[in-house]
């Protein structure tokens, strides 16, 4: 037997950045990488958003490529200082993957990475907090995945957490969260749907949703990746590409 988990709600096409307003809380957090969510606006429009419903936010900056178990502590040290009742995570999948890792952190202080590492093995959440993926990439899926990849440095190790527990509330997949990609991340970012497309449709324990999905998402990289890395500015591909995620991601199957 086999699960198909994904988000409980999720909007996407060109703007729905804006269905933010649809949510019900009183404050986030919104946890974001370097200076990009910056630059490119997404940061502050997602505060206005927030604000037009009331909902509070407070902004958790500074999440490293493969983030670390020191960012995340660091994190849900934040969390309990401001204590959210949503968490979002914006940019790509580091500071997705770091913001999943730090709401475990915020309900279960207690938590040890090398037990979280274990298939499932994180407690139910939502005790605190709900979570909302809002990805300005895309390549690998997160925000419709209840995976989180941390590093410890120490080791040198990189760890995945998997639970459904992880798969976020609410995913916005919006096209316009991406056009700013360096053409070099455009391109390097659809190859790595490519590849989750075709070693999921190897997968040896894949099913026929599996099949289905994972050939679209080949079928979508080859149609509008290489126009995506010639004119970053056409939105309508950039929201194709956007769609890579849900599409790779649902296709990628998870045991349990």
């Amino acid at each position: 037997m086999a699960k198909f988990i994904v988000p409980k709600e999720m909007y996407h096409g060109l703007g729905s950045l804006e269905n933010l307003k649809e949510l019900k809380g009183k404050k986030a957090v919104i946890v974001v990488g370097g200076a990009s969510a910056n630059k490119n606006g997404s940061l502050e429009r997602t505060q206005n958003y927030l604000s037009e419903v009331n909902i509070e936010s407070a902004v958790f900056s500074g999440v490293e490529a493969d983030p670390s178990i020191e960012t995340v502590l660091k994190g849900a040290e934040f969390f309990n200082q401001e204590q959210p009742d949503i968490i979002i995570g914006l940019g790509g999948c580091s500071a997705i993957d770091a913001a999943k890792a730090m709401w475990i952190y915020y309900e279960y202080p207690d938590s040890k990475l090398e037990d979280l590492i274990a298939p499932f093995a994180v407690k139910p959440l939502r005790n605190k907090a709900i979570f909302v993926a809002l990805a300005s990439t895309s390549g690998t899926g997160t925000e419709v995945t209840g995976l989180s990849v941390i590093t410890d440095r120490e080791k040198g190790t990189k760890y995945p957490i998997v639970s459904h527990e992880l798969t976020p509330d609410v995913a916005i997949i919006d096209g316009e969260l991406s056009a700013s990609m360096p053409t070099h991340v455009t391109a390097n970012t659809g190859l790595d749907a490519l590849s989750h497309g075709v070693e999921a449709y190897v997968s040896n324990i894949a099913d026929r949703y599996n099949d289905y999905l994972a050939k679209g998402t080949v079928d979508l990289v080859f149609k509008n990746l290489p126009t995506a890395v010639k004119d970053g500015g056409n939105l309508e591909v950039r929201q194709a590409m956007k769609m890579l995620l849900v599409w790779e991601v649902w296709h990628l199957p998870m045991f349990g």
